[in-house]
């Protein structure tokens, strides 16, 4: 990650007018839309008020945002789900698809400790 990008995160999270920070940058932008998108997702979690739905939906459609971008808020969407569901099958379900959708490409290989036969 970048140091600007970092310095923007800092930015945001210090802001107290989330308002004024999305103003000061370049709207439609890669950040601005990736930003905004995890921003409505961390105020309003998963019911979402009619703009911010649309939002979230042309970024997702959007041709030119990277697939890191996408995945980002899509893991913050399937770990809301995930906080609201309480049925132990459904909340199966959704685990798994973190394991198949997001955890799929994590390889641990670790050496077995030499004292361990």
């Amino acid at each position: 990650m970048s140091s600007e990008l970092i310095n923007l995160k800092e930015t945001y999270v210090l802001e107290e007018k989330k308002d004024e920070f999305f103003n000061s940058l370049v709207k439609n932008s890669e950040t601005y839309l990736s930003m905004r998108a995890i921003d409505h997702l961390n105020r309003y979690g998963l019911d979402l008020p009619q703009e911010a739905r649309k939002e979230l939906t042309a970024f997702l459609d959007e041709r030119t945002i990277s697939l890191v971008e996408k995945k980002k808020i899509e893991f913050r969407q399937v770990l809301l789900s995930l906080e609201k569901e309480s049925e132990p099958e459904a909340r199966k379900k959704i685990l798994t698809k973190i394991r198949e959708d997001f955890l799929q490409t994590v390889n641990f290989f670790h050496a077995k400790p030499s004292n361990v036969k």
